[in-house]
């Protein structure tokens, strides 16, 4: 499989996960909506929430999960550095994040077994 398809697959599930929680409210009409509320937790918390999250779904042991956690940290505390920095321009930041992307689509794919990556293809298709 190329990798950059293989990439964008890793970053569609990665993004799909992030941390954001369902609230089920009810309205006035007593009808269920759905709030998306922004998790308002710290970048390691996040991490190994991620960690264990796509440790699950992909029946990850114990090591997987631990480095999954160390490089979501690393990724998430350089997309928070970015993101705050004003002296960069908006294309600046892409090229950036495109890179972090990259590193990040890297480090977890070499963590992968072949049975793990068929999982991540299948169910990429999926959605």
């Amino acid at each position: 499989m190329n990798m950059r398809l293989f990439g964008i697959i890793i970053f569609t599930i990665f993004f799909s996960l992030l941390n954001f929680n369902s609230a089920i409210a009810q309205n006035s009409a007593k009808e269920k909506t759905i709030k998306i509320l922004p998790n308002k937790t710290t970048i390691e918390e996040e991490a190994e929430n991620f960690a264990i999250r796509i440790g699950q779904l992909l029946d990850m042991d114990d090591t997987q999960i631990s480095k999954v956690k160390t490089i979501r940290i690393d990724y998430l505390h350089k997309f928070r550095k970015l993101e705050k920095n004003s002296t960069l321009t908006l294309e600046q930041k892409r090229v950036r994040l495109r890179m972090f992307q990259e590193e990040y689509d890297t480090k977890f794919t070499s963590l992968l077994t072949p049975e793990q990556q068929e999982r991540i293809k299948k169910r990429s298709y999926i959605r």
